[in-house]
């Protein structure tokens, strides 16, 4: 990612046991997501920032779960603090937030934190969230994938509190009203991680894992992409000069 404002800036943040170096920091499938995203942009000045975290495999559930979140409260901060910095120096930039399982908690928590800014969702063009942990029943945005929504698809987040997070706790509630027809849910049924609550049995739980690893990449998210840029491109702005009264972006990693 380059010095100067973008129309759009990506945040992504990739999933479980992916490396910073998997798919420029992002791992597949949120990669796989931003390319369909950004295939459907009409801007031509996009950005793109791996948040920086620790993503456990999620073979880690079952084994030691307390493990398996310790990195999330390091993405939200690091995803708080970059988009507090660059809405200071950059005002006129958006911003779309997507991550896939531990990456996806982190970007769900991190919705819940700029709920309570000043700012709150002001040029966030969308929130997409795959195989999320965080899931709530009839949560509310836009919700595509296999799995249903009644009382027993929920995240894995739920299952041990005490040890889903540190400082930035999951939260049994609705996403917020002002961002809900921004904010997009994937989840295929009996993913251990988003539709833990389907997953009982040791085999199922096998087969969660299954479903949780080999999913979500491709094509498979094209609607939701679809979604996302199609906002975008209706609240496409004409950058700023990269100085002078709206300030120049920090440079960012790649």
């Amino acid at each position: 990612m380059d010095r100067g404002v973008k129309q759009v800036l990506f945040i992504g943040a990739r999933g479980s046991g992916q490396l910073i170096t998997d798919h420029n920091g992002l791992g597949t499938q949120v990669y796989d997501f931003m390319t369909n995203y950004t295939s459907r942009l009409n801007l031509q000045n996009v950005g793109y920032y791996p948040v920086n975290f620790e993503a456990q495999a999620v073979a880690v559930l079952l084994t030691d779960r307390g493990m398996y979140f310790s990195g999330v409260d390091t993405g939200v901060t690091d995803i708080i603090n970059v988009v507090n910095t660059r809405r200071a120096a950059c005002p006129n930039e958006h911003y779309v937030l997507a991550g896939y399982s531990q990456g996806a908690m982190v970007v769900h928590r991190a919705v819940w934190q700029l709920a309570g800014s000043t700012q709150g969702f002001n040029n966030i063009d969308g929130v997409v969230v795959i195989a999320d942990g965080d899931r709530v029943p009839g949560q509310g945005g836009n919700r595509y994938g296999t799995s249903p929504d009644t009382s027993v698809d929920y995240g894995v987040s739920f299952v041990v509190p005490s040890a889903a997070g540190n400082t930035y706790k999951p939260r049994w509630q609705n996403v917020p009203a002002t961002v809900a027809d921004r904010f997009h849910s994937i989840c295929d049924s009996g993913d251990i991680v988003c539709d833990f609550g389907r997953t009982a049995t040791a085999w199922s739980q096998y087969q969660g894992i299954r479903t949780h690893v080999n999913h979500y990449k491709g094509t498979s998210t094209t609607t939701p992409a679809a979604a996302v840029a199609g906002y975008s491109n209706n609240h496409a702005y004409t950058p700023p000069p990269l100085s002078g009264s709206t300030g120049t972006c920090l440079a960012s990693r790649v």
